[in-house]
């Protein structure tokens, strides 16, 4: 009875949220999400218009890639100034529901991961526990990835050689360890081993200190891998985390947030 009583609330559920945020489907069959929705179910305090910008700015979003903007004039019957809407995919409005960091942004990622495979041919909606490993099988891939990009890595350098902080980060294609980094911000309270509990906690880290592939792929970080002895006469592989001047102006900024 309960079981039943638990899938008559999910099928609710899911019904609702079909009802707030719409998906549609372009010409090339991708699903689509109004962005002015998304904000909408997600309940976000900031204008619309400062959301989207910020969003798409801070996080490297593309046009035409993972979104389009159109002008449309809403409830506006007798004409007026027309307001700037976005069409988002389904990658982007997932990435924006996970950045929101609550449990209306988990509900929707949860939705939109069931949108998608729905699109595929599965239409069995997702328990939770399904919703769950899905989580999991992608963050084994992202990790799959990230065993590759060590591989290309293997030749680099070991030890980063010990220059003046200015001159190993005014070349954005050079990246620094975490000490270097707080000594260039110099903001009290944010320390090496600070600034890495504040990036875990803002899951820009994982709990090992690596960052999330999708922070690799947006240019802020490098892992290069690392031979030490472990004292038995063994060779030991382990892995450090740099950070490329992109990325130390994306902590001071997220660090600016915080403080406000």
């Amino acid at each position: 009875m309960m079981q039943k009583l638990s899938m008559s609330k999910d099928k609710k559920r899911r019904s609702k949220m079909n009802d707030l945020i719409k998906i549609t489907t372009n010409e090339k069959d991708e699903q689509l999400v109004d962005g002015r929705d998304l904000y909408n179910f997600l309940g976000i305090k900031a204008k619309f218009s400062d959301w989207i910008k910020n969003s798409i700015r801070d996080f490297d979003f593309i046009e035409s890639v993972d979104f389009d903007s159109f002008s449309k004039n809403l409830d506006k019957p007798n004409g007026g100034r027309p307001t700037k809407e976005y069409s988002l995919t389904i990658g982007m409005a997932k990435e924006l529901s996970m950045l929101a960091r609550n449990e209306t942004g988990k509900e929707a990622r949860r939705y939109f991961i069931e949108c998608e495979r729905k699109a595929k041919g599965e239409i069995k909606p997702l328990t939770l526990k399904e919703s769950l490993l899905a989580q999991v099988e992608l963050i084994e891939k992202n990790e799959a990835l990230q065993i590759e990009n060590k591989e290309l890595v293997k030749s680099a350098e070991v030890n980063a050689p010990k220059v003046d902080f200015f001159d190993a980060v005014v070349d954005s294609k050079t990246a620094v360890e975490m000490s270097k980094v707080a000594k260039s911000l110099s903001i009290k309270g944010y320390g090496r081993n600070n600034l890495f509990a504040f990036l875990r906690e803002t899951k820009v880290l994982r709990p090992n200190n690596e960052p999330y592939q999708r922070f690799i792929d947006m240019g802020l970080f490098r892992v290069i891998e690392q031979k030490y002895n472990n004292g038995k006469g063994e060779t030991k592989i382990s892995f450090k985390t740099l950070v490329f001047q992109k990325g130390l102006d994306y902590i001071r900024r997220e660090i600016e947030k915080k403080r406000r």
